[in-house]
């Protein structure tokens, strides 16, 4: 990804970002979303998940995909240990956004040093900052688009 490309892109996702920040109180009732109950499974077996998702094929993201989310936040460690070993995997790219969408506090530091890393993972590490939102994602965010 060109440097332009990936400037207008966190530029974008800072400014959404932000903007999550300001949003007020929805005038209507929002629907709760339906939680996934995490899926007790030893270590081991929750890392082995982690590292199949992100050595495989797009075609196998989907049914690993789900297996990774059942986990729940617990699946925040294993994927960062299998993607920091295999951060050319086919699926390296859908770990880094699960980890958004795990939203575990515990991603934080390693989105953010993927960010700025600058790597081929770093848009979606950007993505996933600005799903879990706070300063500190905004700071990551302000700080990547400043160093472009």
């Amino acid at each position: 990804m060109g440097s332009t490309t990936a400037s207008t892109l966190l530029g974008t996702l800072l400014s959404a970002a932000l903007c999550f920040g300001c949003v007020s109180t929805p005038s209507e009732p929002v629907e709760p979303v339906e939680r996934i109950e995490p899926v007790q499974q030893d270590d081991s077996g929750a890392l082995q998940l982690c590292r199949d998702l992100v050595g495989a094929e797009p075609n196998a993201w989907p049914g690993l995909w789900s297996r990774v989310q059942s986990l729940g936040g617990a699946a925040a460690a294993p994927l960062i240990q299998a993607i920091s070993e295999n951060p050319a995997g086919s699926g390296a790219q859908a770990g880094v956004h699960l980890l958004g969408v795990l939203g575990a506090e515990t991603a934080r530091g390693f989105l953010s040093e993927t960010l700025r890393s600058g790597g081929s993972l770093a848009p979606e590490a950007a993505l996933s900052l600005a799903r879990l939102g706070g300063p500190s994602s905004v700071d990551s965010l302000r700080t990547a688009v400043d160093s472009r």
